[in-house]
């Protein structure tokens, strides 16, 4: 979870029907909203503010190995 002014981030991950994971991102600021920041059997493991923006890390399955994922959001 990261603040960013008067926005609360927060990220994670959830799990379907089908037992695919899939990318959870939540923005607070009056009240919790669910922006789309991808889909796929993808994980956020965390989120960070940084100079350049939000930075939101974790992994994404290419179908035969996890490999790193990371996505800036301004």
């Amino acid at each position: 979870m990261t603040v960013d002014g008067s926005t609360v981030w927060a990220v994670g991950t959830y799990e379907d029907a089908a037992g695919n994971e899939h990318t959870l991102m939540l923005r607070h600021t009056t009240q919790w909203q669910v922006p789309n920041p991808g889909s796929g059997s993808n994980i956020f493991g965390g989120i960070a503010r940084t100079p350049a923006g939000l930075l939101a890390v974790g992994a994404f399955d290419t179908g035969n190995q996890r490999l790193t994922m990371i996505q800036r959001h301004r």
